[in-house]
């Protein structure tokens, strides 16, 4: 199946400024995503409305978009980028990748895992989790009753003596880490990412990351 790597790296961050060409481990951040969508993907694009990242891009010479403002907002959903980016893309794959520059500790082997199990289980999309640890598991968790001002309830709907009493007996769960995303193009021109099949790849939380401040970035390149 035909592949493509979309790496999104917008100008505006409000948490790290520049954090897409900020220097993270000697190269900017947004190459590394770059490097991982060249590895592992038939072609790669970058999506930006940032002139200095459209530069590092061609140093790379992969096939730049050009982002309209109106897709660069703190508040844009990821589909209409996508969305735009395919339209605009000079190639029409199969797959699309979604790298976000913000997770640089993912590895190859992320990639190529997901790419295998969309590929053996004929899923809509997969998207790489981490465990949720048990003590904050939705199981765990409490929320105010809102039928009893003041007092409180599982947040899962069950009454505190329904509640898992030990974390072992806590199902595992999950949440999305952010590190590799892969969606059928198909169902992105539909108007929809994950569809109705999305499958997880587990990864190690060592190797997991999302830069939004600066201590985010200082514990990732403590873990780099």
């Amino acid at each position: 199946m035909r592949t493509l790597a979309v790496v999104p790296a917008r100008k505006g961050s409000r948490g790290l400024p520049g954090k897409n060409t900020r220097l993270f481990k000697g190269i900017p951040l947004v190459a590394h995503a770059i490097r991982i969508g060249l590895k592992t993907c038939d072609r790669v694009l970058v999506t930006t409305d940032d002139p200095l990242v459209a530069e590092i891009a061609q140093e790379y010479e992969v096939e730049v978009v050009n982002r309209p403002p109106e897709l660069a907002q703190d508040d844009t959903p990821m589909l209409p980028v996508l969305q735009h980016a395919l339209q605009a893309s000079q190639y029409r794959p199969d797959l699309v990748v979604l790298l976000q520059p913000t997770s640089p500790l993912r590895k190859v082997r992320h990639v190529m895992d997901a790419l295998k199990l969309i590929e053996e289980t004929g899923a809509d999309s997969v998207a790489s989790v981490v465990e949720v640890p048990a003590h904050y598991s939705i199981y765990a968790q409490l929320c105010e009753d809102s039928c009893k001002p003041g007092a409180i309830k599982g947040a899962a709907g069950w009454e505190l003596d329904e509640m898992p009493g030990t974390r072992q007996a806590c199902a595992p769960t999950y949440v999305r880490d952010g590190s590799v995303y892969i969606f059928r193009a198909i169902r992105i021109e539909a108007g929809r990412l994950y569809g109705y099949d999305c499958r997880p790849v587990l990864l190690d939380p060592k190797e997991s990351s999302t830069i939004d401040t600066a201590e985010d970035w200082r514990l990732a390149e403590m873990n780099a």
